[in-house]
Formats: structure tokens, sequence, C-alpha cells
């Protein structure tokens, strides 16, 4: 897109948005709107199987913007684990049931703020990771285990998912886009 048409697209978002007399409330109209104009015009562009990919960026970039999301988590969203060092890595505690890709994953989440510890939880209580929430069809919508389900976000919850459970991401992600913008960015 040029910078000419997404002037147009703003001068249009400050034109049409909900008029307020409160200043606070007319730039959060402005943003509201705004924000689902570019989303749409964007979108057009786009292919179908692209669009979510997009509006978990954007949900990323506003939740980053306003201090509710780190850059760290959401690298880890998009890239997951990767070990430079497997000498140094800890050793897989149920190597039976977590495969070396996703302990991978959860030895690297273990070095993202927020998340220091989890190697332990795994250690300790794997058999309620693996009978319960692992085993789950929709782990998403099961409490963690132990201490993590009231210490994590909800973006946080979705980055231990993508660890053990990648074939429930996008789902869960939709949900999350859903809660925090709306359902109309999906």
């Amino acid at each position: 897109f040029s910078l000419a048409a997404y002037i147009l697209l703003f001068t249009q978002s400050i034109e049409r948005s909900p008029r307020n007399q409160l200043i606070h409330e007319r730039i959060q109209n402005i943003n509201e709107y705004h924000t689902y104009s570019v989303y749409r015009n964007t979108c057009r562009g786009l292919f179908e199987r692209h669009k979510l990919l997009f509006s978990i960026h954007m949900t990323a970039k506003i939740l980053s913007n306003a201090g509710k999301l780190l850059e760290e988590e959401y690298d880890f969203i998009l890239k997951g684990g990767i070990v430079l060092d497997k000498l140094g890595q800890a050793p897989n505690p149920a190597p039976w049931w977590i495969s070396e890709q996703n302990w991978d994953n959860i030895t690297e989440l273990d070095k993202v703020s927020g998340f220091h510890g989890i190697i332990d939880s795994f250690e300790q209580h794997y058999k309620a990771w693996n009978g319960g929430w692992y085993a789950t069809t929709f782990p998403e919508q099961e409490d963690l285990v132990g201490e993590w389900n009231d210490k994590l976000t909800d973006f946080q919850k979705i980055c231990v998912l993508r660890s053990l459970r990648p074939d429930r991401i996008s789902f869960c992600l939709t949900q999350f886009i859903i809660t925090k913008l709306g359902p109309r960015y999906v």
C-alpha cells in the first residue's frame, strides 16, 4: 500500500468514526475505526490462509504497544524453541510422550520471562501434564498443571500450548483474537 492510500484511509477514519465530546473517547473511536479499516483493506489483498497470521500480528502489536505483551513471548509463538546447545539442555523427564521438538520448546520457553521453572514442573508433575492437560482433545480449554494456570496470562498460556500441542494453535489464536479485538478480526 502506498503512503497516499494510507493517508486517505486515515483521513476517512477521522471523518467517519463516531464523534464524541470527550477527547480521550474520540481518540479511542478513531483508533478502533482506523484499526478495523486497516485490517479490512489489508485483507482484501491477502489469501484466506494468511488472514489469521495478519490478525494475530495486529493483535500482538496492539498489545505490545499497550505494554500487555512482551516481544519475546510473541517471538516464541512465531519461532518456537530453537536449542543451540543440546549438551547444556536439561534432560527430558518423559521421552516416551514428550518429543524432542516439544522438549526443545519447553526448555527454551523456560528462558523467557515469566516461565522460569516450567522445566521443574514437567520433572515433578509429568504424569499430570501427560495424563491430563496434554491428552485432552481441547487443551486450550483446560487449566494448566500446578501454579501455571494462575501464574500465566492468556497469551503466555498460548506459548505453553505452542510448545506441546501445535495442532491446536490456530484454534487458540483465533479465540484470543476474538477476545482481544472482536469477532470481526477473524
